[in-house]
């Protein structure tokens, strides 16, 4: 009798094919599947770490931004670029809002630490320092740099600033991006009570 064919005869050979390709399915990709819940939670845990560091970089640039909004073309970046030219204060005092990045410029940031972080992540951060690092730079440069230098120096300036905020912002999405989110259908259930 062939297996299938009247009565109630079961393919034990079809089932225990079956019953192996989903076995060598599962043992493939089950450490794929667990490893991409390890790295969301990773990335979670490396977003939480520097996510304040990352906020505040945002405000002090943002800060300095509206003092000098020298990457923009607009009536403010033309005075904000007289001034940076002809008054000594406004240097110190552009020199000073980039002072404040100091802090979060030493972070103490290690992506040797973090090996299972997504390299997005790692990227974004390591941006955001770069641009907090080249900003130091300019307003170290800007504080000792005297009236007739700035004309060589303005183009720089405006092209640093533009290429900073796009790394700044860049790397706060990045992090923003990988926080782990509640999960809104446990928190959507009413109490019947």
């Amino acid at each position: 009798m062939e297996p299938g064919i009247g009565g109630c005869v079961v393919w034990w050979d079809a089932w225990a094919a079956v019953g192996t390709v989903s076995a060598v399915f599962a043992a493939i990709f089950a450490p794929a599947i667990q490893r991409r819940m390890q790295r969301k939670r990773l990335n979670a845990l490396f977003a939480a770490s520097y996510i304040n560091n990352a906020v505040s970089i945002g405000v002090y640039f943002s800060n300095l931004r509206k003092e000098f909004p020298l990457d923009e073309i607009s009536v403010e970046a033309a005075d904000a670029a007289w001034k940076l030219a002809n008054l000594e204060a406004a240097r110190s005092r552009f020199q000073y809002l980039s002072q404040k990045l100091e802090g979060d410029h030493a972070c103490g940031f290690d992506a040797s630490k973090w090996p299972g972080v997504d390299l997005d992540l790692l990227l974004g951060m390591a941006h955001m320092l770069e641009a907090v690092s080249d900003v130091l730079h300019c307003g170290r440069t800007l504080g000792t740099m005297e009236n007739e230098d700035w004309k060589d120096a303005e183009d720089s300036v405006k092209n640093l600033l533009k290429n900073c905020r796009g790394w700044i912002e860049n790397g706060q999405e990045r992090l923003k991006g990988a926080r782990i989110r509640p999960r809104l259908k446990r928190l959507s259930k009413k109490s019947w009570y």
